[in-house]
């Protein structure tokens, strides 16, 4: 077995002090990602219309990306989704991408399409992969920066 440079969690709205606390406590291999959870990387209308699109085969017409933008403009700062103390700049980093992705799929397939872990974060990040890789560039410098043993 390789050794363990580190553990990556996602944060999850811990504060601060609990991160540095949990670092502390696991003889610094815990790391946590700089947005809230994984799915905030993931939120790239492109990306979600193709996958929503992959799956539901009884809509009219194919999601759009702009549906997917508007509907994610619409609800990132509704209370369900974020605190109320998070600016809108970074709001994208701070909402709950997962349970917003789950009400989005949902919602504009009608209920035809549900969000699954890991099955959906998975296929629109081999879509980012394939299509927008750059969009994904501060996550690989996050992950960069722990394989070169660099602390963040």
């Amino acid at each position: 077995m390789p050794p363990v440079i580190k553990f990556i969690l996602d944060k999850e709205g811990k504060t601060p002090k609990q991160i540095d606390e949990l670092k502390k406590r696991s003889n610094k291999l815990l790391e946590f990602l700089p947005r809230r959870m994984y799915e905030n990387y993931l939120l790239l209308p492109e990306a979600i219309a193709h996958v929503i699109n992959s799956h539901d085969k009884e809509r009219d017409t194919p999601v759009e990306k702009v549906e997917v933008s508007e509907w994610i403009d619409k609800k990132k700062q509704v209370r369900e989704y974020i605190k109320s103390d998070v600016t809108d700049s970074d709001c994208l980093n701070e909402v709950d991408a997962s349970k917003l992705l789950k009400d989005l799929f949902a919602e504009l397939s009608e209920a035809r399409v549900e969000f699954k872990k890991p099955q959906h974060p998975y296929e629109i990040t081999k879509w980012i992969i394939a299509n927008q890789p750059e969009y994904l560039s501060d996550l690989a410098q996050f992950l960069k920066n722990i394989l070169d043993g660099r602390n963040i």
